[in-house]
């Protein structure tokens, strides 16, 4: 019984240190971004999230991370005064990569618990006319045409 009070502390403490970052001191133009469908030769795709800081005091981004190394973040490294903004740039590389994808981006701040952002997409195969010369003709069987 212990154990379960316990446990409902914490979801109780977690869920009101989270909503801390909700209830305005971070706000985003965007938490998830769908980039829709795009081709795996095209090149890296790329997305600014705009973060205004809604406190009263700097904030400073102190890292971002990524859930894997297809997808790179860059951000504003200097301190964000109040009611200015900064940007978090995420590149996703679709190259080698086909179907669907999901990917989270996890911010920390110095203004409490971290906040996740998400890209999606659909990376489909360029067509072969757009590969260039991958293709190579070749005949098999038995041509009896010559």
């Amino acid at each position: 019984m212990k154990k379960i009070v316990f446990l409902l502390i914490c979801i109780a403490v977690n869920l009101s240190c989270s909503s801390a970052q909700e209830d305005g001191k971070i706000t985003f133009n965007e938490k998830k971004h769908d980039f829709g469908e795009i081709s795996d030769k095209g090149g890296n795709v790329s997305f600014d999230f705009i973060l205004t800081n809604r406190s009263n005091e700097p904030l400073l981004i102190s890292n971002v991370k990524a859930s894997c190394g297809c997808t790179t973040p860059s951000w504003t490294k200097t301190p964000i005064k109040p009611k200015k903004s900064g940007t978090i740039t995420v590149s996703y590389n679709p190259n080698g990569q086909h179907g669907s994808f999901l990917k989270s981006i996890t911010v920390y701040t110095n203004l409490g618990t971290p906040i996740t952002l998400q890209i999606s997409g659909k990376v489909t195969s360029a067509p072969i006319s757009e590969q260039g010369d991958e293709t190579y003709p070749v005949t098999f069987g038995n041509d009896l045409s010559r």
